[in-house]
């Protein structure tokens, strides 16, 4: 490589320029070493610092310094989704918050907020008793297909098809779907969006669904554990469960 660069500068071409270039690009040494590893993260690094100077597009940037947010598990659907090019293009122009150009332009639905992405996205009180608890009900019955799935009461990996059921159970499992939950004392929030308990094991899973903006992820996140943390106890109580889990 050392020669091929020698070269390079000897013919005075373009490419016997390029590691001044990227020293001078990316601030390192021009007598470093760098590998192909050590630039792609320089690259990034460089990237992400011109991002976090935009006030639209750093929004979405910030949530890789968050400990509450898991990255990898938040991009599986532009991985193993069955969204199209064009979709998959247009959600991720949504997520860059480079949508409306017109900031002075009022929300629609309330009349009350300046029109972002977020505020559209999770903050407009006129959408939350039908856009929002629509979207509620899909992430619910999507993850009533896939425990379905897990624990074998229904083979099928068509969502728009499945119908969430009350209370479904076999052998190994019990699923309850936004069913009141009996106990011994009375409870006053004891409607969790799901309840799993597996019978095998003797563990209980409640699993609660809340769809927030990352400013207010961890928030919600302590409301949800507190509003059935009673319940989550008396649980524990009545069917001496080995194990008992919150997922929110």
């Amino acid at each position: 490589m050392y020669a091929i660069l020698q070269t390079e500068k000897a013919r005075a071409s373009h490419l016997g320029t390029i590691k001044a270039y990227l020293s001078a690009k990316y601030g390192f040494e021009s007598e470093r070493v760098v590998d192909v590893k050590g630039l792609i993260k320089v690259q990034k690094e460089s990237l992400i610092k011109k991002i976090n100077l935009k006030v639209l597009h750093k929004t979405l940037f910030q949530a890789l310094d968050n400990p509450h947010v898991d990255v990898k598990s938040s991009t599986t659907w532009l991985r193993y989704g069955n969204n199209s090019p064009r979709s998959k293009g247009l959600f991720t122009y949504l997520q860059d918050r480079n949508f409306f150009w017109n900031r002075s332009k009022v929300c629609p639905h309330c009349k009350l907020r300046c029109l972002s992405v977020d505020h559209i996205a999770t903050k407009c009180g006129s959408m939350l008793y039908h856009d929002y608890t629509w979207r509620h009900n899909e992430v619910v019955r999507s993850l009533h297909l896939m425990l379905c799935n897990k624990y074998g009461i229904r083979r099928s990996r068509k969502l728009r098809t499945h119908k969430v059921q009350s209370v479904v159970e076999n052998a190994r499992v019990c699923l309850k779907v936004d069913t009141s939950i009996h106990t011994s004392i009375l409870v006053q929030h004891n409607k969790p969006d799901i309840v799993v308990q597996d019978k095998v094991s003797g563990e209980i899973l409640i699993i609660e669904v809340g769809i927030t903006c990352l400013d207010r992820l961890t928030t919600v996140e302590v409301e949800k554990k507190r509003k059935y943390d009673l319940l989550a106890n008396e649980l524990g109580l009545m069917h001496r469960c080995k194990s008992l889990s919150f997922l929110a």
